[in-house]
């Protein structure tokens, strides 16, 4: 039988935002974004994904700037329908510090891998 498909989740940081940007990077990579109409080369593998995931698994959660007013960011948490997707395929129910961090008050909102909001500066 076919092997069942393993997904991550991943946090990109782009630069330039260059259309369809991280969609053409992961497909290159051998891992295209969930629910891909467009990147994802077998009907079979976006029905599968469609299953779970109603939509196209991408989210913009951080976003910085340099506006008339000075350095602005804006911060979007995680939407519903994409919570309830990791949950349908199971997503960090064995480890307790996972779930909290996916599905927990303040998920999405901690900033593990980078400064906090407060140290943003252009360009980082």
């Amino acid at each position: 039988g076919q092997q069942p498909r393993g997904y991550s989740l991943v946090a990109c940081d782009i630069k330039t935002g260059r259309t369809h940007q991280i969609r053409i990077h992961m497909r290159h990579l051998g891992h295209p974004l969930v629910a891909d109409y467009k990147y994802i080369p077998s009907p079979e593998d976006r029905e599968r994904d469609r299953r779970w995931c109603p939509r196209l698994f991408l989210h913009c959660y951080r976003l910085g700037f340099e506006s008339l007013r000075g350095q602005e960011l804006v911060v979007c948490p995680l939407p519903l329908d994409l919570k309830m997707a990791l949950r349908r395929l199971g997503a960090a129910e064995s480890e307790p510090i996972a779930s909290d961090l996916l599905f927990g008050q303040t998920s999405w909102q901690r900033d593990l891998l980078r400064p906090g909001t407060g140290q943003w500066q252009p360009g980082t």
